[in-house]
This record gives structure tokens, C-alpha cells and sequence, in this order.
């Protein structure tokens, strides 16, 4: 849960992301796949694929899976939820 500009810069430094290194996104891509309700990783894509391809549709939730103290902490996080 956090904003692109974030996203992208712990993509850059998180160590095994070298798919990342090879074909970054950017922040507005990152922004512009959140806004469309995708996942940035795509976990389905095999070794020989890209996996920062945002195709991979991202499904609505009641919230009920989350944990508790988010769920009891909505608004402290509604920057990322919708």
C-alpha cells in the first residue's frame, strides 16, 4: 500500500527485482496502471515473459480479508483504498 513515486522507488532498490532494472516503468506508468485497477506484477507470467506489465486485473473486495488493524483503521489509509 503505497503512493508511485514509492512503489517505484522500492522496485529500484529491492535487490531480486532485476526484471525491474531491465525495463523500468516509471511513477506515471505505476500511476497510470493503479488508476486502471491492474496489478503492476504480474504473478501469472512465466520465467520467459515480462512481469511488469500491468495486464493482470486487480478484483474489488468488501475488505474482509484485510487485516485487523486496517480494517479497524480505514481512513488512515484511504489514500490506497478506494
Amino acid at each position: 500500500m503505497k503512493k508511485p513515486a514509492e512503489i517505484e522507488k522500492k522496485m529500484r532498490t529491492y535487490h531480486h527485482q532485476r526484471e525491474y532494472d531491465i525495463n523500468p516503468l516509471g511513477k506515471e506508468k505505476i500511476e497510470e496502471i493503479m488508476k486502471s485497477k491492474k496489478s503492476i506484477y504480474n504473478l501469472r507470467a512465466d520465467m520467459k515473459t515480462e512481469k511488469f506489465d500491468g495486464t493482470q486485473n486487480l478484483k474489488p473486495t468488501d475488505g474482509s480479508e484485510l487485516p485487523d488493524f486496517i480494517r479497524k483503521n480505514k481512513n488512515r489509509y484511504s489514500n490506497w483504498m478506494e
